[in-house]
């Protein structure tokens, strides 16, 4: 008696195989067909949504479709399938557009950063996480942010004439940069090390710098926070943040063991 041939059928919303199991059968009618499809479909789709979309708009959407394979493909598709179809998907959807996307007009990273939308970036993050490599594009345009942030606190008049407020605005900023990264960049260490190099060349570009700090913590000193021990210990640690990142530490050394007279 021949045996009936095998079929894959969709009863009341949950797929299962009907007749005689076959891997042949399996990998010609079902698994290359809906990968082939599937790529080609997402193919043409990203084609025209880099196109008419903004940079939220095609994130959101590129994630969507992501959970919507990968929800799909979880009861149709074995494990080494998924990946494959993932993988594929990632280069239609991330790889070939990434550059256009992190530099589209108005919407891309850097008017991100400018107007502070962070859970954009975060939700590009979450997208790029998918092709690691393509985080180098964004750190690539985070430094020179930081570097900008930094230019205007420098030749900010106001606060070149006050030492104490000048660094203050920098351990302001470093605090809103670090919240970023963790808030919107899940701590990744390339993004801390960017930070990190941006505020050295920020610090070292002013030549009163090491002054100013010594001005800063020989205020805190004097002023302290009564009952606001926990406050007072974060500002302590934010200079020596950023005095650890100067590198002209002999010359802060210098003016730290200086009395407050013969810092003027």
């Amino acid at each position: 008696m021949a045996m009936k041939q095998a079929e894959i059928v969709n009863d009341k919303g949950e797929l299962s195989w009907k007749g005689v199991r076959s891997a042949i059968y399996y990998k010609q009618r079902l698994e290359d067909a809906y990968i082939a499809h599937a790529i080609s479909h997402y193919e043409q789709e990203a084609n025209k949504w880099i196109n008419t979309m903004s940079c939220p708009e095609y994130i959101r959407i590129a994630s969507e479709s992501f959970k919507r394979e990968e929800d799909i493909t979880a009861q149709l598709l074995v494990k080494e399938s998924r990946k494959s179809l993932i993988k594929q998907l990632t280069e239609k959807l991330i790889n070939a557009h990434v550059d256009k996307l992190v530099d589209m007009d108005k919407t891309g990273v850097k008017e991100m950063l400018a107007n502070k939308r962070n859970e954009e970036l975060k939700a590009l993050t979450e997208l790029l996480t998918r092709s690691p490599d393509t985080f180098a594009l964004i750190v690539d345009r985070f430094q020179p942010y930081i570097l900008s942030r930094g230019k205007a606190i420098r030749e900010n008049k106001e606060l070149k004439e006050d030492p104490v407020e000048y660094i203050k605005a920098l351990v302001d900023l470093r605090a809103e940069i670090e919240t970023l990264i963790a808030e919107s960049f899940a701590s990744m260490d390339s993004f801390s090390r960017s930070n990190d190099i941006a505020f050295q060349e920020i610090l070292e570009s002013f030549e009163l710098t090491p002054k100013y700090l010594a001005y800063y913590i020989d205020a805190l000193m004097r002023v302290g926070l009564k009952g606001k021990e926990a406050e007072m210990e974060a500002l302590i640690d934010s200079f020596f943040i950023l005095f650890k990142l100067l590198k002209s530490k002999a010359v802060s050394y210098t003016h730290l063991t200086l009395p407050t007279s013969d810092l003027v």
